[in-house]
């Protein structure tokens, strides 16, 4: 994932910045000539080919770019969204999840598609009926195929847990914990920890 590294140092580290850290910029992306859009993350994936890409959450949409070679690197897919600071992406598989603070639900980019086309398929999931949500602070997916879903727009903003194992297209819910909201996290190692939060197998305060 060195190239991934990067791209994320060019994306949101200034030049002043670089070189104080003994960097070389080798290239970027001038998203405010291309999109009028600002930053926020960026994630990794790899083809079948060993082709890298950085998914990359702009304020005005979702970016994917083909970083295999660093030194020129080239956006091959753009999804424009509702504007917004916040757009955060993850990948589980060959299948690119993205929440956003405005309400545009949680975007699912079908990945397997490249490097032989750039017609990616998308959706948007919004919960299941009568336990819906259009927007989220952040998401994260583990390698056992579940996405945990951050500081929703539902209930107190808790963690939302979908299951994308039967169609990574339409996740199924399969739990949530929302008792406080919950603004970040991750999973390793089966245990699941937020800002604010650590359960299973116990509950234990962790300062934000």
């Amino acid at each position: 994932m060195s190239k991934l590294y990067f791209f994320l140092v060019l994306c949101f580290v200034s030049l002043s910045s670089v070189a104080q850290l003994n960097v070389d910029s080798l290239s970027h992306i001038n998203y405010q000539q291309l999109h009028g859009a600002d930053l926020n993350d960026v994630w990794g994936y790899e083809d079948e080919q060993g082709n890298e890409y950085a998914i990359v959450g702009t304020s005005k949409g979702t970016s994917i770019v083909d970083i295999s070679n660093p030194s020129s690197p080239v956006e091959v897919f753009w999804y424009p969204g509702t504007e917004s600071i916040w757009r955060d992406p993850c990948v589980y598989g060959d299948y690119a999840y993205v929440t956003t603070e405005a309400h545009d639900g949680l975007l699912i980019i079908d990945l397997t598609p490249l490097p032989q086309s750039t017609n990616l398929p998308v959706v948007t999931y919004n919960g299941p009926a009568g336990q819906t949500w259009s927007s989220a602070h952040t998401c994260f997916c583990d390698s056992q195929g579940f996405a945990y879903i951050f500081g929703a727009n539902r209930g107190n903003g808790g963690v939302i847990i979908l299951n994308l194992n039967a169609d990574p297209m339409q996740p199924i819910e399969v739990g949530a914990f929302d008792n406080w909201y919950c603004h970040d996290g991750y999973v390793r190692n089966a245990i699941h920890t937020c800002e604010e939060i650590i359960w299973s197998p116990a509950i234990i305060p962790m300062a934000s």
